[in-house]
């Protein structure tokens, strides 16, 4: 068991963890071992203070140079799209990932050492910026459902 305490997301973080290896033969030559826990990722400070460097202007435009609005669409001149960030502090949840792993160990004749191992991780409350035309589609299909 871990607990930490993040300071930008405010809160601890409990990070359960499990693992066992079990020797398959006499010698001790053959042992399988597994392993399953919560792993919290260290917060990304850049994401957090990206919405204090202000906002920006972007300008699009297709392959042949012509500018273009979001949706692609060819406009006579270039028109900025602002873009702007920010964090609402009382909605962030750490990230955390699910790690599992399961081993088969052998030693073999000749000093040689062999392993074979399948691991996995799977992260959930990510830190990612939705852009304006993320929110609209969102925002658009929820009120279309």
């Amino acid at each position: 068991m871990r607990l930490d305490w993040d300071e930008i997301v405010r809160t601890p973080l409990l990070s359960p963890r499990l693992a066992g290896t079990y020797v398959l033969d006499n010698s001790g030559n053959t042992k399988i071992s597994a392993g399953i826990g919560v792993v919290y990722d260290a917060t990304d400070l850049i994401l957090i203070a990206r919405p204090s460097a202000g906002e920006r202007q972007d300008y699009f435009f297709n392959s042949a140079g012509q500018p273009t609005d979001l949706g692609g669409t060819v406009t006579p001149a270039p028109s900025p799209v602002l873009s702007t960030f920010s964090v609402n502090h009382q909605n962030l949840d750490a990230p955390h990932f699910l790690n599992w792993s399961v081993a088969l160990e052998k030693n073999l004749p000749a000093s040689l050492f062999m392993k074979a191992e399948f691991m996995q991780r799977r992260g959930t409350d990510d830190f990612v910026y939705h852009t304006q035309q993320f929110a609209w589609r969102q925002l658009h299909s929820a009120k279309h459902a």
